[in-house]
């Protein structure tokens, strides 16, 4: 019974990482990503539980495929692979103060606060008001 309702676990999670995961890399924009972070998370955990019960309902099957020696490289190969890419971006950090907005940022989003970038105040502290607005020299016919 149980192997009866992973594997539709497994194929829903999968759909769910993939086309999250895709969408992130082909809509290459951080907000876009801030975005589907908590989609990518939820069906992340899904699938990892999925695998989970997965890998111990067919162990015995997993360890007969892994005897082969073409398995256990292509197996390895990947792994190396895994292992190459986490110690490339360990060793890529983002400094501590950017590190923290983008922390923040990414905490009200995901609880559903819309972010809104800081707006740039006029010289004198106060925005102007209608008909005030700052005109440059050419704009007043002060240019050339």
């Amino acid at each position: 019974m149980i192997r009866r309702l992973t594997t539709p676990v497994l194929l829903v999670a999968f759909l769910g990482m993939a086309s999250s995961g895709l969408m992130m890399l082909v809509v290459d924009q951080p907000s876009f990503t801030l975005r589907m972070h908590p989609v990518h998370k939820v069906f992340g955990i899904l699938l990892v539980a999925a695998v989970g019960v997965h890998l111990f309902t067919q162990a015995a099957t997993l360890r007969r495929h892994l005897k082969a020696p073409a398995a256990r490289s292509v197996a390895g190969l990947v792994l190396t692979l895994l292992v190459i890419c986490y110690a490339l971006a360990w060793m890529n950090p983002v400094g501590s103060e950017q590190a923290q907005q983008l922390d923040d940022m990414a905490r009200r989003i995901e609880a559903g606060e819309a972010w809104e970038a800081p707006k740039p105040a006029s010289p004198t502290g106060q925005a102007p008001g209608p008909g005030l607005e700052q005109k440059s020299c050419d704009a007043q016919g002060g240019g050339r």
